[in-house]
């Protein structure tokens, strides 16, 4: 993918799309973007490849395997505990 890319736009899949306007299921709640010099920097969009940790709002109930979704892009394949 090419362009800009905004990390908070990352949703959990199959739950990327909210079912209540209060539900935070799936959504990237905190986003940090550090440099090539590990400095947190406070950027909207990145470019290229890019350090970033980010939290997800996850129902107590998930457990296993889970993706993640960029649009209409499906990715990772990380275990949850």
């Amino acid at each position: 993918m090419k362009g800009p890319h905004d990390p908070s736009r990352l949703r959990r899949h199959p739950d990327w799309r909210r079912r209540d306007p209060d539900d935070r299921s799936g959504n990237a709640d905190d986003v940090q973007i550090f440099n090539e010099a590990d400095e947190l920097i406070e950027v909207d969009k990145v470019v290229g490849p890019t350090r970033l940790t980010i939290v997800f709002a996850c129902p107590p109930q998930l457990r296993g395997r889970a993706k993640f979704r960029y649009y209409f892009e499906t990715f990772g394949d990380p275990v949850v505990p």
